[in-house]
């Protein structure tokens, strides 16, 4: 990720301190707000992949009978 344009972000101190709390001793904010997308990122496509099924049906929603 050398060399790429940095850029800053405005986060409440409760946020920042979230953040602390759960990174890793020694490890940079980018890295591990990186970490949380990609997590994020799996976690949604797995909901929808449940949603969806494997025959594209919606085993997900709630029966009303």
């Amino acid at each position: 990720m050398a060399g790429e344009p940095r850029t800053s972000i405005g986060l409440k101190k409760t946020t920042k301190d979230g953040l602390d709390k759960n990174r890793a001793p020694g490890q940079c904010y980018d890295g591990f707000i990186c970490q949380l997308v990609d997590l994020w990122e799996k976690s949604k496509e797995a909901r929808l992949a449940y949603v969806a099924g494997p025959a594209g049906g919606n085993q997900g929603a709630v029966s009303s009978g």
